[in-house]
């Protein structure tokens, strides 16, 4: 396994983890900023698949490859949702409780 390689699989399993922890975690600013991080994060290294099956279709690449990017494309779409999906939660668990009516 290159360098590269396991760059890319350490990053993929930080964003992971911190789409784990928004999902499952108490709700904090932390946990929002970090999650809009994630989502850049996801949303990038999708958008890296989507320019490598590009190159691999304007080249003579071979087809396991080309598909091979594209189920990985797949899986980083997913975990932006789940980012997403993260963030949203704990934007609703840091909500302040609405004030007590007036009498």
């Amino acid at each position: 396994m290159g360098f590269g390689n396991l760059l890319i699989l350490i990053l993929t399993g930080v964003l992971f983890g911190i789409a784990l922890r928004n999902l499952l975690g108490h709700g904090s600013p932390i946990g929002i900023r970090s999650g809009w991080a994630g989502m850049i994060g996801f949303a990038a290294l999708a958008a890296w698949c989507f320019w490598k099956v590009r190159e691999f279709r304007l080249t003579p690449a071979t087809a396991g490859a080309m598909a091979s990017m594209q189920k990985f494309m797949v899986v980083y779409l997913i975990g932006l949702l789940l980012s997403a999906v993260g963030v949203t939660r704990q934007r609703k668990l840091t909500r302040k409780p609405p004030p007590p009516p007036v009498s």
